[in-house]
């Protein structure tokens, strides 16, 4: 789940701002680092989340460029509360830490729990509801 509003392209870096649906999207934030040739890297225990303005939750970005969207979430205050998020670009995530669970397009509840993968498709009605300790690895394409 994720990630605002289009953004522009950014004239402090001379950075494109991605295609998809992206939270303030600031390149390549710090500690993350971008080590040439395309190599994006960051940690699972990161400490530099900042506000999902679409779902209300936290999200650290790994990468967001034209290509992908990646990096991290967590609910943060939403924790125990339903999420309503229509999917932006088809989404697929692994679950870090943490429980809960999703309807996609009103199905029946898909329970989510550590080690599982699901992937989405684009336009996919998602509610979701997760505990505060919940984090999902997550992937736009």
């Amino acid at each position: 789940m994720r990630r605002g509003h289009p953004g522009k392209d950014s004239p402090e870096t001379g950075l494109r701002r991605p295609r998809f649906s992206l939270v303030r999207a600031r390149a390549y934030p710090s500690p993350m680092a971008e080590h040439g040739d395309g190599i994006f890297v960051s940690r699972i225990e990161a400490d530099d989340w900042e506000l999902d303005e679409e779902t209300g939750g936290l999200v650290h970005f790994l990468r967001a460029d034209d290509d992908v969207q990646a990096g991290l979430w967590k609910p943060g205050p939403l924790a125990g509360v339903p999420i309503d998020l229509t999917l932006a670009a088809h989404e697929t995530f692994l679950v870090l830490n943490g429980s809960g669970q999703i309807e996609v397009d009103g199905s029946s509840p898909l329970r989510l729990e550590p080690g599982m993968m699901v992937s989405l498709r684009k336009g996919a009605r998602t509610r979701w509801l997760v505990d505060d300790a919940f984090k999902e690895l997550w992937i736009y394409s």
